[in-house]
C-alpha cells in the first residue's frame, strides 16, 4: 500500500467483541466480524477498503481470523473487553511509529478506500478526529437502516465507526475509554465525567458541536474535533440480522458515493 504525502497511518481493525444484535446466533462462526455478507465476511470489505486506501501504510487486526482474509500486517487475538482489544491494537500500532492511527470497527462493509482517503485528507488538525454524519445524508444513503441520531443545536447527527488520532493521545484515550466503560451504567459517574450541563444539553438538544469538542478536549487532555462527513457508510454498521442478505440490506443497496 502506498501512503499519501507526508502520511504513515497504521489502521487498527477491531474484529472481536460481542453480538448484541444476535447476528452470530446459530452460525458456526467465531465473531460478528466473520458473518457473511454476499458471500464474504463483513471484515473482508473493511480490509479491502483499507488496502485500497492511499493513506494507510499497514493494518493491525484484532480478532479471530478466517481463511481468505489477507492484507493484514499484524494479527492479534481480541481482549476480553473492547478497551482491552483497543489497548492491544494501539500498542501494536505504536510499535510501527506511525504519524497517525486510524481505528476502524469490522462491521462497516460499505466503506471504500476513497472514503477512507476523504476522511483522512479532510480531517482538521487535532489530536483526535471523530466523524459525524448528518441525519439527512444517513437516511438518503441508507433509507431502511435504523440509526440513533443525537439532536444538537447544529442539527441531528449519528456517530461514525472510525477514529483518527495522533500517537501522543493513546495513553489518555485508553484511560478515558476505561472510565467511560466503567461509568456507562452509573448516571452519577457519567455526570462527574462529562458534566451535568453536557448531559442535559444532550437530552434537550440544545448543546452545540463546538461545546462538545471543548468538553471532550478537556477530558482527554488533547484537542478533540468532530468532523461532519457526507460519507454515511462510515457510520453504517451491520448489527441486526435484517441488514444481511435475505433481509433489508445487501451490499449493493448503497447509493455509491465513491
Amino acid at each position: 500500500m502506498e501512503t499519501g504525502a507526508g502520511e504513515r497511518i497504521v489502521a487498527v481493525v477491531l474484529a472481536g467483541g460481542g453480538d448484541p444484535g444476535g447476528l452470530v446466533a446459530g452460525r458456526q462462526i467465531a465473531a460478528k466480524a466473520l458473518v457473511p455478507l454476499d458471500g464474504r465476511p463483513l471484515v473482508d470489505y473493511v480490509l479491502q477498503a483499507l488496502r485500497h486506501s492511499a493513506s494507510v501504510a499497514s493494518i493491525v487486526y484484532l480478532g479471530p481470523l478466517e481463511a481468505g482474509l489477507d492484507g493484514i500486517d499484524c494479527s492479534l487475538p481480541a481482549g476480553h473487553r473492547l478497551v482491552d482489544t483497543l489497548a492491544l491494537g494501539l500498542g501494536a500500532a505504536l510499535a510501527q511509529k506511525p504519524r497517525r492511527i486510524l481505528v476502524v470497527t469490522a462491521d462497516i462493509p460499505w466503506i471504500t478506500g476513497a472514503m477512507v482517503d476523504r476522511f483522512v485528507e479532510a480531517a482538521p488538525t487535532a489530536d483526535l478526529i471523530y466523524p459525524i454524519v448528518p441525519e439527512r445524508a444517513a437516511r438518503a444513503q441508507f433509507p431502511d437502516q435504523l440509526r440513533t441520531f443525537v439532536r444538537t443545536s447544529s442539527g441531528r447527527f449519528t456517530g461514525g465507526n472510525v477514529l483518527l488520532l495522533s500517537p501522543e493521545v493513546v495513553p489518555n484515550l485508553l484511560t478515558v475509554a476505561d472510565r467511560v466503560v466503567r461509568a456507562r451504567k452509573n448516571p452519577i459517574a457519567l455526570s462527574a465525567l462529562f458534566g451535568l450541563d453536557v448531559i442535559f444539553g444532550f437530552l434537550l438538544g440544545t448543546i452545540g458541536v463546538p461545546r462538545l469538542e471543548r468538553r471532550a478536549s478537556r477530558i482527554l487532555g488533547y484537542e478533540a474535533r468532530a468532523m461532519v462527513t457526507e460519507d454515511a457508510a462510515l457510520a453504517a454498521d451491520v448489527d441486526r440480522p435484517e441488514h444481511l442478505p435475505g433481509g433489508v440490506w445487501s451490499r449493493d443497496r448503497l447509493r455509491k458515493g465513491g
